[in-house]
């Protein structure tokens, strides 16, 4: 898996709106429905939508729908946008099983 390490900035000059992510985007993780899913800081998003306008932006939503509303948009496999805070901290079993579980569907 490629681990990339992402420095965004939500406002430029502005050091307090910015921040650093270690996400793997090559990492080929599905979701119980089928859905591609993505790791980041420790959490795991699930592939909601590409975007209408410009269809090389991903929408990623957490994978706890219905208790937290993070999301992140991606494009070629970069974080751009990270939106709301997690409810919850991350999990690097969750990350684990999903490696497991992926690996046992294959």
């Amino acid at each position: 898996a490629r681990r990339t390490r992402v420095h965004m900035c939500l406002v430029p000059l502005q050091r307090s709106f910015c921040f650093t992510a270690a996400c793997e985007m090559d990492a080929p993780f599905v979701s119980q429905k089928g859905r591609e899913k993505f790791i980041c800081d420790g959490y795991l998003y699930i592939f909601e939508r590409l975007s209408e306008v410009d269809s090389t932006v991903a929408f990623w939503h957490c994978e706890q729908v219905g208790r937290c509303k993070s999301r992140i948009h991606t494009k070629s496999g970069e974080v751009i946008k990270k939106i709301n805070e997690h409810s919850h901290f991350p999990s690097a079993s969750d990350v684990e099983v999903a490696r497991f579980v992926t690996q046992i569907k294959r």
